[in-house]
């Protein structure tokens, strides 16, 4: 009974700090905190590097036509950030609704803008994959457009 009491302890101990830094919870991070469950810690990468390394895989692969995707899309996130660094803890709703409407005032179809966002969840997915970004919530709006043709 006193081992259960630590655990419950120290959960709350875990969710208390979650709350003072106004940190995004995860389960999955809280399960990993409160079982001292060690994680690598992610590879520092922006999304124009990994851009580069996917187009690059991609064109070796001899799937140009996917690099030239990816590149269209890259061209059209670093318009959107005037070239600025971008991080994948950076993509949240808000920068996605943002991004929505950069692509729309810049004359893109439905279609258009669907593509654009599956490239970026699809490089996101794989980042997570390869250590450079963590697993959260997708942002709804990524998800809006999975299924549009």
């Amino acid at each position: 009974m006193l081992f259960l009491q630590k655990i419950k302890s120290r959960a709350y101990e875990i969710i208390d700090t979650y709350k003072l830094r106004e940190q995004e919870f995860t389960f999955e991070a809280f399960r990993d905190q409160l079982f001292n469950i060690d994680k690598p810690a992610l590879k520092d990468i922006s999304v124009f590097e990994f851009f580069n390394i996917k187009i690059d895989e991609l064109n070796l692969a001899g799937r140009t036509g996917n690099a030239k995707a990816f590149r269209e899309t890259k061209v059209s996130l670093s318009r959107f950030f005037n070239l600025k660094e971008l991080k994948f803890a950076d993509i949240d709703f808000n920068l996605l609704i943002k991004y929505e409407t950069f692509l729309r005032s810049s004359n893109n179809s439905d279609s258009g803008v669907a593509f654009r966002m599956r490239e970026l969840r699809s490089l996101y997915n794989d980042a997570i994959k390869r250590g450079y970004a963590k697993r959260k919530i997708i942002p709804l709006l990524i998800l809006k457009y999975q299924n549009i043709n």
